[in-house]
């Protein structure tokens, strides 16, 4: 026989469920280059996934680089290319090599 009680908990624990608690990371996102900045800039990755790359600046190349690994994509205007986020789970920091002084960055979070 289940009671009130028990049964309020079961709902409970479905609706935490349903909130995202134990939700999975994305395995695919992705990150628009235009002026000058990463929209989004605060990336969150499940290891493996990949990251596609948009740069869409009229005539201006980007970089997409995350910073202390060999990940590394150069696009120019227009272009779009991807990245393998194979890296152990942590936190990274990513940038444009050419435009960090002018703040081209963001953070990388990998699952």
């Amino acid at each position: 026989m289940t009671t009130r009680f028990g049964v309020g908990l079961l709902a409970l624990a479905i609706l935490a469920g349903a909130c995202g608690h134990g939700a999975k990371a994305p395995t695919t996102l992705t990150v628009v280059q235009v002026n000058f900045r990463f929209e989004p800039a605060n990336l969150t990755l499940a290891r493996g996934g990949v990251v596609s790359v948009k740069d869409d600046a009229p005539v201006t190349p980007h970089t997409f680089t995350v910073k202390g690994t060999d990940i590394d994509v150069r696009n120019d205007a227009g272009d779009i290319g991807t990245a393998l986020i194979d890296l152990p789970p942590g936190t990274y920091t990513f940038i444009c090599r050419y435009h960090v002084s002018q703040g081209m960055k963001g953070t990388l979070i990998v699952r």
